[in-house]
């Protein structure tokens, strides 16, 4: 039996040395010390834990990307270019636009107006002024007052001695819409003169020459200097 055992024994090439089938029970593993059978038992094939296999993913080294010098963008204009596009300081404004610019900056004594800007407007408040008056002297006033109104030098007569001069309603509601109308224009030609003085780069305050003897006549041959080139301290060229 020991033969057949140790026969038996190696012919388990996975069996531990000493460790031998059961021969009481084969589904057991019992253990042989040399000289005789000992308590020591185990499972005959042990159960081994089922390891997942493992997935290994080969690591490939980066393609080198070539270095391409990226292309040329050329640099962007200045914020102000692209803002507002300059303008030539030698716009021309028509009569209709220069009327509209006047009346919308009239109370605006900053900033420039230009040569046509100012005089299309001169030539508007005198076309302005000179209807009312003439509609006031021939609808108005009495025959034997108009020649002394519109001949002053040519009458040395007192115009208001035997005529039949009188204060009307009419004639109230023509004097006050008269006033009103001179008091706009006035303070609407004052701010494009001052801005005509800023075109040429002259400050607004020499206006106040017309107040002086020949002061007029300065103001006048200011107004028709061109303005200056390009901005001055007083702003870009009017646009």
């Amino acid at each position: 039996m020991s033969q057949s055992d140790g026969g038996q024994g190696q012919s388990q090439g996975a069996t531990p040395a000493g460790w031998y089938p059961d021969p009481w029970d084969q589904t057991s593993l019992r253990y042989w010390d040399g000289l005789e059978w000992t308590g020591h038992i185990a499972p005959s094939e042990p159960v081994a834990a089922e390891v997942p296999p493992v997935l290994v993913v080969p690591i490939q080294a980066p393609v080198p990307t070539p270095l391409v010098p990226p292309a040329f963008v050329p640099p962007a204009p200045p914020t102000q270019w692209a803002q507002t596009p300059p303008v030539s300081p030698n716009r021309k404004f028509g009569f209709g636009e220069s009327i509209k610019r006047g009346f919308a900056k009239w109370s605006d004594y900053s900033g420039r107006a230009t040569l046509g800007e100012y005089w299309w407007f001169a030539l508007f408040t005198f076309l302005v002024l000179l209807v009312p008056y003439l509609l006031f002297i021939f609808a108005v006033v009495p025959p034997s007052m108009q020649t002394a109104m519109l001949d002053p030098a040519a009458s040395t007569d007192d115009p208001f001695a035997g005529s039949d001069f009188q204060v009307t309603p009419l004639l109230v509601v023509f004097v006050i819409a008269w006033l009103i109308l001179l008091l706009v224009m006035f303070f609407t030609t004052l701010s494009l003169a001052v801005r005509r003085l800023h075109d040429s780069d002259r400050s607004g305050w020499w206006y106040l020459l017309n107040w002086v003897p020949i002061g007029s006549l300065v103001v006048f041959i200011f107004t028709l200097l061109p303005g200056t080139p390009g901005a001055n301290r007083f702003g870009a060229p009017s646009s």
